[in-house]
C-alpha cells in the first residue's frame, strides 16, 4: 500500500516540481476551451479557476480532488496508473522524436507496467469496499503481424471492461486511435488525408464515428503535455477549416495522390482531453467509445479483416478489465488471444 503511494506520487511530484506540464498553452481559454469539458464538466473543472490544459500539474490536481472521485473509488487508482504511464511516456520517449508506431509501442508498454503496479492496491481496496477482491487484468495483442499496414491507419485500440460488485451487467467500451506526433516548438500535427478518410469511413460503416479518434504525442520536452485525443470527425473539420478538402471516398487511381496530402492542424484548437481522461471519464463514466455485449464481441470487431482487405482495422489492441470476467466465459484475459 505505502509502496504504491510513494512510487507513483513521488515521481509525479518530482516531474511537476521541474515545471513539466505547468505551461498553459491553450489559446482558447475564455471561450469554453475544450468541447469535452463543455459537455462533461466534473466537479474539478467546475471549481478550478486556472486555465485547464492537459499538462501533468492539472492531471495531478484532478487526481487529488476528492469530489471528482465521489462514488468512483476504484476508478481513481486506475486513473492514477494511466497518468503515471503518460508521465513516463511523455518525459522519456516523446522528446526522442521516434516515429508514431514506435512511440505507441512505448505508450502501451508504460500503461501495462503501471497497471501491474496498481493491481495489488485495487485488490486490497476491493476487499475494503466490497468484502472481496476486485480483479485488475490486462492483455495486449499485436494484430498486424509481419508489419502489415492496417487499412484504417489506426495504430492501437483499447477495450475497457468494468464489472464491479453491485453492477447489473458489465460495462464494455472500445475505441481505436490513429497516433500523430506534434512537432517540438509547434502546436501542429500533419494529417494524412487518405488515412483520415479510411478511418472515418470504417467508423461510419459501423455507425460508430465516436469510436475513431486521433491521439497526439507532444515531442516538445519543454512543454511536456500528456497525449491528447480528438474525434476523427473533429480532425476532418479542422483540416477543412484550413482550406483542405477531405473527400467522402476515393478511387484506386486517386489513392497515391491522396496519401501524399498531409495538411497541418492545430491540436490546441482540436483536442478534447488527455488520453487518461478519455479512458476513465469519457469511456468508463460517460459511456463514450462504442459499446459491446462483451469482450469477445469487442475483440471480434477489432480483429475482423473485411472482404477485399488483407489486414485488420487496427495494429494493436490493449484490453483492460476492472472486475471479474467470469460472466464473459473468460477465466483469464489471455483466453481472448485464442483464435
Amino acid at each position: 500500500m505505502e509502496e504504491f503511494a510513494v512510487s507513483f506520487d513521488a515521481d509525479l511530484s518530482e516531474m511537476i516540481g521541474r515545471g513539466r506540464g505547468l505551461m498553459a498553452v491553450w489559446r482558447n481559454v475564455h471561450r469554453g476551451r475544450l468541447p469535452w469539458h463543455g459537455r462533461h464538466r466534473h466537479p474539478f473543472c467546475e471549481e478550478c479557476w486556472w486555465p485547464w490544459s492537459p499538462g501533468f500539474a492539472d492531471l495531478h490536481m484532478l487526481l487529488n480532488d476528492d469530489a471528482s472521485w465521489a462514488g468512483r473509488p476504484l476508478l481513481r487508482p486506475l486513473f492514477k496508473a494511466f497518468v503515471y504511464a503518460e508521465h513516463r511516456f511523455s518525459s522519456r520517449f516523446c522528446p526522442l522524436g521516434s516515429h508514431e508506431e514506435r512511440l505507441t509501442g512505448h505508450l502501451v508498454s508504460e500503461i501495462s507496467s503501471a497497471l501491474t503496479v496498481v493491481e495489488p492496491f485495487i485488490q486490497q481496496r476491493g476487499r475494503d469496499l466490497y468484502g472481496q477482491e476486485v480483479e485488475l487484468d490486462f492483455v495486449y495483442e499485436d494484430l498486424a503481424a509481419g508489419g502489415r499496414e492496417t487499412y484504417t491507419g489506426a495504430d492501437f485500440g483499447i477495450v475497457l471492461f468494468v464489472n464491479l460488485p453491485g453492477m447489473i451487467e458489465p460495462h464494455v467500451r472500445w475505441a481505436v486511435f490513429q497516433a500523430k506526433k506534434v512537432q517540438a516548438g509547434k502546436s501542429t500535427a500533419r494529417i494524412e488525408v487518405k488515412q483520415l478518410v479510411d478511418l472515418i469511413n470504417w467508423s461510419q460503416d459501423r455507425t460508430e464515428p465516436d469510436a475513431a479518434l486521433y491521439c497526439f504525442y507532444d515531442t516538445d520536452a519543454a512543454r511536456g503535455l500528456a497525449p491528447v485525443v480528438a474525434n476523427a470527425l473533429s480532425v476532418k473539420n479542422a483540416v477543412e477549416a484550413g482550406g483542405n478538402e477531405v473527400p467522402d471516398s476515393y478511387t484506386a487511381e486517386e489513392a497515391d495522390a491522396l496519401g501524399k496530402r498531409r495538411p497541418p492542424i492545430d491540436i490546441i484548437e482540436t483536442a478534447r482531453c488527455s488520453l487518461s481522461e478519455y479512458l476513465v471519464f469519457s469511456m468508463a463514466v460517460f459511456g463514450e467509445g462504442r459499446p459491446a455485449r462483451g469482450l469477445w464481441e469487442a475483440m471480434s470487431i477489432l480483429r475482423r479483416v473485411p472482404e477485399g482487405r488483407d489486414a485488420p482495422p487496427v495494429r494493436r489492441v490493449l484490453v483492460v478489465a476492472l472486475g471479474s470476467t467470469r460472466q464473459q466465459d473468460i477465466g483469464d484475459l489471455r483466453d481472448l488471444l485464442r483464435e
